[in-house]
């Protein structure tokens, strides 16, 4: 079975900013309800952007 963004973050949810895990989540809320699916490129774009935080994060 594939691994999904979702999943992906949320191994690191805990590591990000509280500000930044809700508009990430608003965000792929937002793109299922429109109709893209769970593994589109934008969910994924979604993940790079959290892990940026975790990089910012010394």
């Amino acid at each position: 079975m594939e691994k999904l963004p979702v999943d992906s973050l949320s191994e690191i949810a805990s590591d990000i900013p509280i500000e930044a895990l809700i508009d990430i989540k608003n965000r792929m809320g937002d793109w299922v309800l429109s109709g893209g699916k769970q593994n589109d490129p934008y969910m994924w774009q979604q993940v790079r952007y959290a892990e940026r935080f975790l990089k910012l994060k010394v």
